[in-house]
């Protein structure tokens, strides 16, 4: 038997290679900024719906505050429970737009899809909290309104628009 030598191994035929899969497009800009204001926003609601939540589980004990009951006068028990299942829902939603906003940065179209849900909810509730009441207008609530529906009429059109993106292989 002869010994095999470097020679003789490089002359061998090689099966040609499969091509490399083609790189997935990169990733539009304006995908990443809708992702990212999802992921704030969610962050946001999410913070506020704990806060809520936390209120609604202390009312009891809050209830019979002199402080409380000077300014708001005697509340039933029954707020503290709307103040926690408000909150509750609050939170779920972040949770939920935090988690459209991270899998829409990652190409996932039931993200793109959920992004475009949560963004018409947030951007329903910017505009109902951005009317000014009867008694008058406050103008930081107003601008902080106008902003968060602006970010999410931004990230429903982007994601409206980039729907070939998420389809691409």
């Amino acid at each position: 038997m002869e010994p095999i030598s470097d020679r003789t191994i490089s002359e061998q035929p090689v099966a040609p290679s499969p091509a490399p899969p083609a790189p997935a497009p990169p990733r539009p800009s304006a995908v990443t900024v809708a992702g990212v204001f999802l992921i704030v926003l969610g962050v946001l609601i999410g913070l506020f719906g704990l806060l809520f939540a936390l209120v609604g589980v202390a009312f009891p004990a809050m209830r019979e505050s002199p402080d409380l009951v000077d300014q708001l006068g005697p509340l039933p028990e029954s707020f503290g429970t709307f103040i926690l299942a408000l909150g509750l829902v609050l939170l779920a939603w972040g949770v939920v737009e935090v988690l459209a906003g991270v899998f829409v940065l990652q190409r996932r179209t039931w993200a793109r899809i959920a992004g475009i849900v949560v963004g018409v909810l947030g951007a329903l509730a910017g505009l109902a909290s951005s009317i000014p009441p009867a008694t008058g207008a406050n103008a930081a609530v107003i601008v902080i309104s106008l902003l968060f529906l602006g970010a999410h009429v931004y990230a429903i059109w982007v994601l409206v628009r980039a729907g070939a993106w998420f389809s691409q292989p």
